[in-house]
């Protein structure tokens, strides 16, 4: 990444953050009540099922590369899936989260055209159904209050959606993307049943990521359980916005922004703003929990690693 996005991507995140948390402060006496009676049961929950998201998300990948006729044992998969997840937390791109997965895999003997096809496929799928869900959770819950939760709005994205969900066109999308943003092309062979399973996979995690989000807004405020649908499809919209701006590190503060502005048209604008961000929390201490797992790294070898720095 280039010195100039770098910055850019510095004052966006900064300025977004800064909005987040004057909402917070300026209702402190709010926010701090629901802090000191935030359940911690529900934190807990959404940490435990967060991580089984991020397993099941390993799966999914090694359904793809079978797809592609490669196959890595889950653990292998795992260890590499992780590593790659914990880069985009650094200051260096989105593109490096991306190589790192390959370059691990290339060290277990996998192909890297194969491995960067899986990769996009992944994306691109997941990208899909996230939007698709969004619009669609929203057509559900029947809210007059989002301009994009309007029914021909519906129809006119679940129809683009069903599109680009044949094999020819989007790959030819795919292809033409790639060569706009001067990356390696890609070929993939895979048929229409096959990418319509993959999406279904994702639609399907979807849900599990919306009921983690529901348990973090519930350990600070008594939303409806009935509001899971309208929920998913809120960090269904997020995810996908945050992912599109391209300069920003797993979408830091974009989704935040989004998931504090949709939530407070059901709850108040400082929780929902302490919810985007006690969700971010929440995501960076699972991952980290996992990776220390995965690797083996105790708390006391990982005092020890901090203490030699």
């Amino acid at each position: 990444m280039s010195r100039l996005k770098k910055i850019i991507a510095g004052l966006l995140i900064s300025v977004i953050f800064y909005f987040l948390f004057r909402n917070i402060i300026s209702y402190w006496g709010q926010v701090s009540d629901k802090l000191a009676n935030i359940n911690i049961y529900f934190i807990l929950c959404a940490i435990g099922t967060y991580i089984i998201y991020c397993l099941i998300l390993v799966q999914f990948w090694r359904f793809i590369l079978g797809k592609l006729e490669l196959y890595l044992g889950y653990m292998a998969s795992l260890r590499i899936w992780i590593s790659s997840m914990m880069i985009r937390y650094m200051p260096v791109g989105k593109g490096w989260s991306i190589l790192g997965r390959v370059w691990l895999s290339k060290k277990e003997g996998l192909p890297k055209p194969q491995v960067l096809a899986s990769i996009y496929l992944e994306t691109v799928t997941a990208v899909i159904a996230g939007f698709l869900l969004a619009v669609i959770m929203g057509g559900f819950i029947g809210s007059d209050k989002l301009w994009f939760y309007k029914p021909g709005y519906i129809l006119i994205s679940v129809g683009l959606m069903l599109i680009l969900l044949q094999p020819n066109i989007l790959f030819k999308l795919m292809s033409r993307l790639l060569k706009l943003l001067k990356r390696e092309p890609v070929d993939i062979k895979i048929s229409s049943g096959d990418l319509w399973q993959i999406t279904g996979f994702f639609l399907i995690n979807w849900f599990l990521m919306g009921f983690i989000v529901y348990l973090i807004i519930r350990s600070l405020y008594p939303i409806n359980i009935r509001l899971i649908p309208l929920v998913t499809g809120i960090y269904a919209m997020a995810w996908v916005l945050g992912f599109l701006v391209i300069i920003i590190p797993g979408g830091l503060g974009v989704r935040e922004g989004v998931i504090a502005y949709l939530l407070s048209f059901y709850i108040p604008l400082p929780l929902a703003s302490l919810a985007a961000v006690l969700s971010r929390l929440v995501f960076i201490i699972s991952e980290l929990i996992l990776f220390l797992v995965v690797w083996g790294i105790s708390p006391a070898k990982l005092k020890e690693l901090i203490r030699r720095e």
